[in-house]
């Protein structure tokens, strides 16, 4: 996991390596078990991550960070 800051703010980057065409996966925060997001892989295996609406509705207000905890 990469944390990059920019001027319009912080973004968390997570490679993710070896994963199996046309599959779901779900990301989880280590620590809660938390949902964070579910990534999708297309038929070459390359990876579109969307974030959970609870999670997106946190980082918008600024209370929570969604990469705290993510190993």
């Amino acid at each position: 996991m990469r944390i990059e800051r920019a001027r319009a703010g912080d973004r968390t980057v997570l490679r993710l390596t070896h994963l199996d065409p046309r599959t779901v996966y779900e990301v989880r925060d280590a620590a809660t078990d938390e949902l964070l997001g579910t990534v999708r892989t297309n038929r070459r295996g390359k990876a579109t991550f969307n974030l959970t609406r609870s999670m997106a509705k946190s980082a918008e207000a600024g209370g929570a960070d969604a990469s705290g905890g993510v190993e």
